[in-house]
């Protein structure tokens, strides 16, 4: 696990600065090493699944459109290579007992399984790991 807190350069949100995190995460996997990457963030789950390379306009309005070019093409050639590359949800915020349910309605399902009832276990080792890349954005703000 790769674990590194710091800024980011110029105008920041969360959804950037996650996207720059999986793109961290990418180029310091070689092309051919199979990865599982956790991901609390659905909006990155969800741009990671669209390929825009084919419509310039909307590519020219997306946000962080320089970090998305830059992370399309590797999960493009790690595709292209046959290389597993699997992008997994976790829920976040499960140490608050009302947030540890999953709304029927979720897109996707958390990487702990949900003990079979649709509820996170926040001691679960992708919460604990999802808790600590929280705590290191958080000292990466100040």
């Amino acid at each position: 696990m790769i674990a590194c807190a710091g800024r980011l350069r110029g105008d920041q949100s969360n959804d950037i600065a996650e996207a720059m995190a999986l793109l961290q995460a990418l180029q310091s996997i070689h092309l051919h090493t199979e990865v599982d990457i956790y991901i609390d963030n659905t909006g990155v789950l969800d741009t990671s699944k669209v390929n825009l390379q084919q419509d310039p306009r909307a590519r020219s309005q997306q946000t962080a459109r320089a970090v998305w070019n830059r992370i399309m093409p590797i999960l493009r050639e790690r595709d292209t290579r046959g290389t597993h590359t699997a992008l997994h949800w976790i829920h976040r915020h499960t140490d608050d007992e009302e947030r540890r349910r999953w709304k029927t309605n979720a897109r996707y399902q958390c990487a702990c399984g949900g003990q079979g009832k649709q509820e996170c276990d926040p001691n679960h080792k992708h919460h604990i790991g999802n808790e600590r890349a929280d705590a290191l954005a958080k000292e990466g703000m100040r």
